[in-house]
């Protein structure tokens, strides 16, 4: 297998690294004509992490046909985490090394790094096709700000979408917490029900809610769907097309 792939920003796949990282410490990454694709469960199978990041989104990107390769991400994290503001990034991985070369250049040093890849086989998951009944785009400014009022409250929260808003609720024995989303409030930029619904109420794992934070140095929205208990679907677009999807299975206790 070859691949050499080259980002102005290292920033950039230190962010994908860490948004990847709120669901899997490994991954097995899928490199074809399109760009990479990663689909990964967490352990627990109640999460699952849907990647792309299309050819164009890198500055430069070469490969030889389509091919798999597993990286240890918290390994990889720790490398990245060197990346100074002004760094590019270049990855290759020589035929038949094994291993996968990361190169960091900056205005005054140059630092180079291997890393062993990883057999994972599996597919890693399939990608969340089921119909929504409610969509919601909005800042992740305001995404964060749900999700750190929400944790005032207990470790469960109970998501309600009607008509004029959305409203997150969490509570403990001794008191409550409730948030409220006006479909008109300037962080929304898309509030609509499918399939005449007008109303769907679930409740979800707070700790998936803010384990997906991780996401929001990548894009300034994000758009969530779900319908009533069932799963809930969060994407967040990323720079050049491509996007970090995450699914998270519905608590049906309320």
């Amino acid at each position: 297998m070859y691949l050499d792939v080259y980002l102005n920003d290292a920033k950039l796949l230190r962010n994908v690294i860490e948004a990847l990282t709120a669901i899997v410490d490994e991954a097995k990454f899928h490199a074809s004509d399109f760009g990479w694709e990663v689909l990964a469960m967490d352990p627990s199978r109640s999460a699952m992490v849907d990647f792309a990041m299309p050819r164009d989104a890198f500055d430069e990107f070469k490969n030889e046909g389509d091919m798999s390769f597993g990286i240890n991400l918290r390994e990889l994290m720790d490398i990245l985490k060197l990346a100074g503001g002004d760094d590019s990034l270049r990855m290759k991985i020589e035929p038949d090394s094994g291993r996968l070369s990361i190169e960091l250049q900056g205005s005054s040093s140059r630092r180079e790094f291997k890393m062993s890849l990883l057999d994972l086989g599996g597919e890693g998951g399939r990608r969340l096709k089921i119909p929504f009944d409610f969509k919601m785009e909005i800042s992740t400014h305001l995404y964060s700000d749900m999700v750190r009022t929400a944790e005032a409250g207990g470790e469960q929260v109970v998501i309600v979408a009607d008509s004029d808003k959305i409203t997150i609720t969490s509570s403990t024995p001794s008191r409550e917490i409730k948030f409220e989303i006006p479909k008109d409030s300037p962080d929304v930029m898309e509030f609509k029900f499918e399939g005449g619904s007008n109303e769907v109420k679930a409740s979800y794992s707070l700790k998936y809610l803010r384990d997906f934070q991780k996401a929001t140095k990548l894009s300034d929205v994000v758009s969530f769907e779900f319908s009533t208990d069932k799963p809930m679907k969060l994407t967040f677009p990323i720079p050049g097309g491509g996007h970090i999807a995450y699914a998270v299975a519905p608590r049906l206790e309320y």
